[in-house]
């Protein structure tokens, strides 16, 4: 699964913590539990070399992931856009 289909549906994408069960409740990006995630939890619950993924979107927006995820005025719609344009 690509990281854009994971975060498909807004209710899947949060802010301020890589994962959360449905709760909203941190958890590992990696436990079965975990429900939604931000875009860097995202991207290291699909891909195996994360760093390289995660490479790929930090060059694209010319940020640190956590930050430009976390800001008040991003969107899931800009989320999603990155991630497609990188095919990701």
């Amino acid at each position: 699964m690509k990281a854009h289909e994971l975060l498909a549906d807004p209710a899947s994408w949060i802010q301020g913590m890589y994962a959360s069960d449905e709760n909203g409740y941190w958890v590992s990006v990696k436990s079965d539990l975990a429900v939604k995630f931000c875009l860097v939890g995202a991207l290291c619950r699909c891909y195996k070399d994360e760093h390289e993924a995660c490479n790929k979107v930090r060059a694209a927006i010319k940020q640190e992931l956590a930050y430009w995820n976390d800001r008040p005025e991003r969107t899931h719609a800009e989320v999603i856009a990155v991630l497609k344009e990188l095919d990701l």
